[in-house]
């Protein structure tokens, strides 16, 4: 579960954007495909589950790509709260 992801513009990421941002972008990414996963280059959707951290995920398996797998919610908090810091 990636906090970033790669745009036409460079990468992107969720670290630190508010709601709104959040359901923006994943609305014109369902239409545009703005965003692919920086390990393997496969498109990507922006998740904003209830209570937990905004991350990218795959819209479908790519053969090979490990990604960030086995990243928890709380890996991910802490990960975000860190790039807040710095």
């Amino acid at each position: 579960m990636p906090l970033s992801a790669r745009s036409a513009n460079g990468v992107v990421s969720l670290v630190g954007m508010d709601q709104l941002t959040l359901e923006n972008l994943k609305s014109r990414n369902r239409t545009e495909k703005l965003f692919t996963a920086k390990c393997c280059g496969a498109p990507v959707q922006v998740r904003t589950p209830a209570g937990k951290v905004a991350h990218f995920y795959h819209l479908s398996t790519t053969p090979g790509c490990q990604g960030s797998s086995g990243e928890s919610q709380t890996h991910l908090a802490l990960k975000a709260r860190i790039a807040v810091a710095v």
